[in-house]
């Protein structure tokens, strides 16, 4: 089986984080939908210090632990040169944002975001074409004004 070759993108939105998905194999691609169990988990953001050359990573924007009662294996299928966007609003209570390390360094002005997807075929996956793949973005720039956004949704959850 080819190994998938799978570009992730983000953008910030007003009031979200947008992710992009693309296939740029020559073969089908599944992915775990993000709205259930087997994919939950896969995708985080991460908070970037630019102000300093090791861009240390200073926040982590995770999925919240969740209880599935109603769930099966959903999957999604991105066809090659295809793509699959999805929103994630930063006032979903869905989201946990946490420090790394020690966090913010007192002199931080600059500040990055880079999406991580790590998916995980896992037993059932087989059966439906997903394999392990993992995807890790280019950093963006935030603006001072997402940099607060990002902020208040970690201040809203303390």
């Amino acid at each position: 089986m080819e190994r998938p070759k799978i570009v992730l993108e983000v953008e910030m939105q007003a009031d979200a984080i947008r992710v992009r998905l693309s296939n740029k194999g020559a073969s089908s691609f599944a992915m775990w939908r993000f709205n259930n169990s087997w994919g939950w988990g896969s995708l985080h953001f991460e908070v970037l210090d630019l102000t300093q050359d090791s861009q240390p990573i200073v926040f982590l924007i995770q999925p919240q632990d969740r209880v599935f009662t109603r769930n099966g294996p959903g999957i999604q299928i991105i066809e090659p040169n295809g793509h699959h966007s999805e929103d994630f609003t930063l006032t979903q209570t869905d989201w946990r944002i946490g420090p790394v390390g020690e966090g913010l360094a007192p002199a931080a002005t600059k500040f990055g975001l880079r999406a991580v997807w790590n998916q995980k075929s896992k037993a059932e996956g087989a059966a439906l074409g997903v394999q392990d793949c993992q995807a890790i973005s280019e950093t963006i720039t935030l603006t001072t004004v997402q940099w607060v956004a990002i902020q208040n949704l970690q201040e809203s959850k303390d």
